[in-house]
């Protein structure tokens, strides 16, 4: 991605509003409008026939002593209606005022930039490698990415699960509105669908560079634990070519929110010693555990909770790769 500085660029004199892009030049056109205060002021000072009437020598005489600040009044209240209509027709086409500062100065990314985040919802972000929770992480490293971005660029949400959600499906210029949205996410009990995520993705990167010309550049974000039930649909042919046409039209950056030696045992299997369970009669619970991690699990605490109270705890040690069952 290059950049435009003031050293690469030749301006031979021009002047700024000739390199300043507007969103909708057409309507600068309005700001002919600028030009009725000053016809008006120009047929207000047509010639009159003048009447000589004794009477009016005494006021003529006190208007010519005050006639200087008058007319310095009249010039001034003149250049302001001009200003405004100017003004007007100025924000009617919309400048790009974030590209100015790329031509001028140097500095800037020379565009405002369109960022897709997506974040990733699958059951496996609520994993907790500690404090906070994967989805956790996510959400706030997105949240990050948000403050500190530049004024003028815009939002795009996507929760990645089956079926991925749309959360923003236009460009949402307001920080504080994409941060709510952001942190009003949560987990779905659901896997991931790489695959449908990326064609949302590439809807919404269309749908923007032909609606919003001033975002002239697309950051695809994807915030996630690239956890393997998710992302081994990269293997696949479709999903590589679905990847391709999407880096052809956005940078596509990856955020970790995982932990690569990070354990991972599951209850696989919870069966009762009765059919039916009834309150005030004993029965009997065996879990059975596996641990689908590389590395063994030692002296894990299982417990059993009914209506939300722990009833049973139990330690119990998972080499890798195996299963246990405790009672």
């Amino acid at each position: 991605m290059a950049w435009l500085t003031s050293s690469e660029a030749n301006f031979n004199g021009m002047p700024v509003f000739a390199f300043w892009p507007f969103a909708h030049a057409a309507m600068l056109l309005w700001g002919l409008g600028a030009a009725i205060p000053i016809l008006i002021h120009l047929w207000s000072r047509r010639k009159y026939r003048e009447v000589t009437w004794a009477a009016m020598e005494f006021l003529l005489a006190a208007l010519k002593k005050n006639s200087r600040r008058m007319r310095i009044e009249q010039l001034i209240l003149l250049a302001v209606r001009t200003l405004v209509l100017v003004m007007l027709a100025l924000a009617m086409a919309d400048p790009l005022l974030s590209d100015l500062p790329a031509f001028v100065s140097g500095s800037g990314r020379g565009g405002s930039t369109h960022f897709v985040l997506v974040i990733d919802g699958s059951f496996s972000m609520a994993a907790k490698d500690g404090e906070p929770s994967r989805f956790e992480l996510s959400r706030q490293l997105a949240t990050q990415l948000v403050r500190e971005s530049s004024q003028g660029d815009g939002f795009t949400l996507v929760l990645m699960a089956e079926p991925p959600r749309v959360v923003i499906a236009e460009p949402a210029f307001d920080p504080n509105d994409v941060i709510e949205e952001i942190e009003s996410l949560a987990v779905r009990h659901t896997a991931a669908d790489l695959s449908s995520t990326l064609v949302a993705v590439d809807r919404l990167v269309r749908e923007a560079t032909e609606q919003q010309p001033r975002l002239t550049q697309t950051t695809v974000c994807f915030f996630t634990d690239l956890g393997h039930n998710t992302w081994e649909a990269v293997l696949s042919p479709d999903v590589q070519e679905q990847l391709g046409r999407l880096a052809e039209r956005a940078s596509l950056a990856m955020f970790d929110a995982g932990k690569p030696a990070a354990g991972n045992v599951a209850v696989t299997q919870l069966v009762s010693s009765e059919s039916l369970v009834t309150f005030g009669r004993p029965v009997q619970f065996t879990a059975e555990l596996r641990n689908f991690g590389e590395a063994a699990v030692s002296k894990s605490e299982v417990q059993l909770f009914v209506d939300g109270q722990p009833v049973e705890k139990q330690t119990v040690t998972i080499p890798a790769g195996e299963a246990t069952s405790v009672v």
